[in-house]
């Protein structure tokens, strides 16, 4: 049976074969977890480890790289049962089928693992882990949401780094709970209320940081929760999660627009580096100036020198030349007082604003507030014991009007019977009784000889 050739075209190396099937073993598997025993371990001087997993059917080669180590919450042993978490793989130079390992956690953790899998296998099947729905993370936002327990390390970490890189976005908390059950709730209405700023009175982000420190499975499981993957989905607002620490992953991570691996990682990923970006532009300035003197520099040597070797009418022809440096020049001078004023101003911007944060403005603010309560708090006990003295004053006058003895002093009299009780009426008196006239400087005694009723 005759054969024919294959043509060159068609014939493929055996690094290009081995290329194909790591990719179509990276696209068709991908990330996997993966249960089996651990056998055939080995720990090279590089500190990686190199092992067999393996069930009652078939062996895997696996690699798990020193790195990766903190990410495991138990060490790899032989004869050990375990969970990994892997990437397939195929290794090059000797076209083995490998599992680049991940995550390596006991096996049979239980019903929350369980759970957390069919929870996983079906919002991955419904799409809200793929990549086409993840929103791009804005390079430059100008205000940040954060839900997250009002106290702790969580917002701390987040609100001092945001500080240290990007003093100017604004940073909002809608404190939630974040541990024990009916939390995932509260953390999935945060993020719908979010959703609808500014027409719930919320004010509007550019980018939303959702998560809380590091803990146990039972600890993380709010995030784990189906209303709370389903609402960071539905966000319109780009969602960054930052649950645990970088060992811990949970639904959440895999349905939001960007996963940290810490609280301190989402704030750095959801802000520039200002400092940073501050070196860059100065860099940059410094380049461009150094280029332009560069060429001016050249442009002045040249031309000197084709000066000097030419006829003097050729100076002249020159002359547009040398005006075209000297108007260089003054552009070069003009641009760097204008970069050096602009920073200047920047440098007084910032200046500014860390004196009104200074705690001692803030002091000399508060003493000042104190200083005008307390002036005006004197001056109104001040108007309040005038308008007292004011009302004694009128009701002594009205007292000392009333006053028997200043009735007396205008000479007038009080007439009494022996009893010492006031006479009113004629009718009170009969002929011969015994009276006692009080006058302002003593008293006298009379007896009543006859009685004139008024005619009136």
């Amino acid at each position: 049976m005759a054969h024919t050739s294959p043509a060159k075209s068609q014939i493929l190396s055996v690094s290009e074969i081995v290329k194909l099937l790591h990719h179509a073993v990276s696209t068709q598997v991908g990330m996997r977890w993966v249960e089996g025993e651990i056998s055939n371990l080995r720990i090279p001087k590089s500190g990686h480890m190199y092992f067999t997993l393996k069930d009652a059917g078939a062996n895997l080669s696996c690699a798990l790289y020193k790195f990766r180590l903190p990410s495991c919450q138990i060490k790899p042993e032989n004869g050990l049962k375990v969970r990994i978490l892997g990437e397939a793989s195929v290794f090059q130079a000797y076209g083995e089928l490998q599992l680049l390992v991940q995550q390596v956690i006991p096996a049979g953790r239980g019903e929350l693992n369980e759970k957390f899998e069919a929870l996983k296998r079906k919002l991955e099947e419904e799409g809200l882990f793929d990549a086409s729905h993840k929103k791009e993370i804005p390079s430059f936002p100008l205000s940040i949401g954060i839900i997250t327990a009002e106290t702790g390390a969580v917002i701390e970490d987040i609100r001092h780094t945001l500080t240290r890189r990007a003093p100017w976005i604004k940073a909002y908390l809608l404190p939630v709970g974040v541990q024990g059950q009916g939390n995932e709730k509260f953390i999935a209405e945060a993020i719908n209320m979010w959703g609808q700023a500014p027409d719930n009175g919320l004010p509007p982000v550019d980018v939303l940081i959702v998560g809380r420190g590091g803990g146990s499975l039972e600890d993380l499981w709010n995030f784990n929760e189906e209303i709370v993957a389903r609402a960071i989905f539905n966000s319109p607002i780009p969602i960054i999660s930052a649950v645990g620490h970088e060992r811990d992953f949970t639904i959440a991570d895999f349905v939001a627009d960007l996963r940290a691996p810490t609280p301190t990682a989402a704030a750095e990923l959801a802000s520039p580096d200002g400092p940073s970006l501050l070196n860059w532009l100065n860099s940059l300035e410094n380049a461009f100036q150094n280029k332009l003197e560069y060429k001016l520099h050249t442009a002045k040597r040249l031309t000197k020198s084709f000066s000097m070797s030419r006829l003097a009418h050729t100076k002249m022809l020159l002359a547009p030349y040398h005006q075209q440096l000297d108007y260089l020049e003054q552009r070069l001078e003009s641009i760097q007082k204008k970069s050096l004023y602009e920073k200047s101003q920047i440098i007084n911007k910032i200046e500014q604003l860390l004196h009104k944060k200074h705690p001692e403005t803030l002091n000399t603010q508060r003493k000042a507030q104190i200083n005008q309560l307390e002036e005006l708090f004197d001056l109104a006990i001040q108007r309040n014991l005038h308008r007292k003295q004011n009302i004694l004053d009128v009701l002594t006058a009205k007292i000392s009007a009333h006053n028997p003895e200043n009735t007396l002093k205008r000479g007038f009299s009080l007439l009494k019977d022996k009893k010492g009780k006031l006479i009113r009426s004629i009718n009170q008196v009969k002929i011969g009784d015994d009276l006692l006239i009080s006058l302002s400087d003593g008293q006298l005694e009379s007896t009543c000889t006859h009685k004139t009723p008024s005619t009136n």
